[in-house]
């Protein structure tokens, strides 16, 4: 996944109600990452003798220096986080996976809500009904669907929530439907002002017990384009982007 959040948007992101971070993790304007340096989605384990990562892929790095200007006291054991790190050493396993030990450069803390499903109660009012806008979206290992996406905003510290539906109506055993949404809560957007979020959805229990892939639709509302849709088959243990940043 080294190639699926570029610094350039890395620098517009913030999380809205759910936040990201922001001098705590990735400096939006003078970070310029060694070109030696590795980037990708993972699990903290942290303690205060320890500080681990399992990544998305099955790599497993152990954080033993810090870029000095980091502040890591917002990560605790299972946050989930968008790191940059720098390899110092490393070793393979025979299965292929690495045993890294790394130089934590930034990083990002990102939200893993809930996947919702339609027969839920009251979901109506919980997922909200407000456009969104999608930049970028991608499976990392079969096992989440990261999306960055962009909401208008009046308060900027109001809390927004962004949810991922199962339409269970119209899904079956071959195919899962999905729905992106947002729900403004409180705020009221009506000015023509955006703020960048980012958010992963664990969607690994949506293959069936004993098979390897699904079919998956899912949709969204813009906020000038209408809805839109991509359809792509979600795979154990396989990358796929579904929407690319123009």
């Amino acid at each position: 996944m080294n190639k699926f959040f570029n610094m350039f948007f890395l620098s517009a992101l913030l999380l809205l109600g759910t936040l990201s971070c922001s001098k705590y993790g990735f400096d939006p304007d003078d970070y310029a990452p060694s070109e030696h340096a590795e980037e990708g989605f993972g699990v903290a384990d942290r303690s205060l003798t320890h500080f681990t990562i399992t990544m998305d892929n099955g790599d497993f790095i152990t954080i033993d220096e810090l870029n000095d200007e980091l502040e890591i006291k917002n990560i605790t054991t299972g946050s989930r986080l968008l790191a940059n790190y720098e390899v110092k050493q490393m070793s393979t396993t025979p299965e292929g996976t690495r045993n890294i030990t790394a130089r934590l450069n930034h990083f990002s803390i990102i939200t893993t809500p809930d996947i919702v499903y339609s027969t839920d109660e009251d979901v109506e009012s919980y997922v909200g009904v407000e456009p969104m806008n999608v930049a970028e979206m991608a499976i990392s290992w079969g096992k989440y669907l990261n999306v960055n996406y962009q909401v208008k905003y009046l308060n900027p510290k109001a809390e927004h929530r962004i949810s991922l539906l199962v339409d269970e109506a119209l899904s079956d055993e071959n195919t899962v439907v999905l729905w992106l949404k947002h729900n403004a809560l409180e705020d009221i957007p009506i000015l023509d002002t955006y703020k960048y979020g980012r958010v992963s959805f664990n969607v690994e229990d949506l293959i069936p017990a004993g098979k390897e892939s699904i079919n998956v639709k899912l949709s969204w509302k813009t906020y000038v384009q209408g809805t839109k849709e991509r359809s792509f088959v979600l795979q154990r243990n396989t990358d796929h982007t579904i929407v690319e940043y123009k």
